[in-house]
This record gives C-alpha cells, sequence and structure tokens, in this order.
C-alpha cells in the first residue's frame, strides 16, 4: 500500500492510498503539478515525518516539513543526503 498525503493551493491538507505502486507514483506526479507540497509514502508507517517510509516529495518552493529539514541544523547531513535524493523535480 501506499499513501500520498498532500496540501492543495487553497491549503487544504488531503490524502489517498493505492495499492499499486505504478498507480500511486502516477497520482502523485499528477499532484505535484497541482498542489503545494505532496508526498508519497510505502505503509505501514505511523507518521509522515518518516524519513525510512518516504518514497518521493515535492514542494515548489521547498516551504514543507522535508524542505525544512533541508536546512535544518538538526538533520544529520547523511539523512539531508537521503532528502534530497527522494526529491521529485516536476519537469516543464
Amino acid at each position: 500500500m501506499f499513501y500520498i498525503a498532500y496540501t492543495d493551493k487553497m491549503g487544504c491538507r488531503m490524502s489517498s492510498t493505492h495499492k499499486r505502486e505504478n498507480v500511486a507514483i502516477r497520482e502523485f506526479k499528477f499532484l505535484a503539478k497541482r498542489s503545494r507540497e505532496v508526498a508519497l509514502y510505502r505503509e505501514p508507517f505511523h507518521s509522515t515525518t518518516q524519513l525510512e517510509k518516504l518514497v518521493m516529495w515535492n514542494s515548489p518552493c521547498q516551504k514543507c516539513y522535508w524542505g525544512n529539514s533541508l536546512q535544518s541544523s538538526f538533520s544529520s547531513e547523511q539523512e539531508k543526503k537521503d532528502i534530497r535524493k527522494k526529491m521529485y523535480i516536476v519537469p516543464i
């Protein structure tokens, strides 16, 4: 199972679940173009802050949890490297 958590342009927080990875990634890429922030997680997990369950994330201005973690002094260099590796860049 895969879990997508996203915030739309109006600030409304929503989520959806999918059984297949390719369907979840397709919806993630669709939402990445149209939302403020979006993250894809592998279930089961207990928090959207678990780096080990994160598959990919996107935020155009990086004003989300994962974008802020890149600038945090509390995150180790290895964690920052893993977060950057999972960041999705929307193609133009």
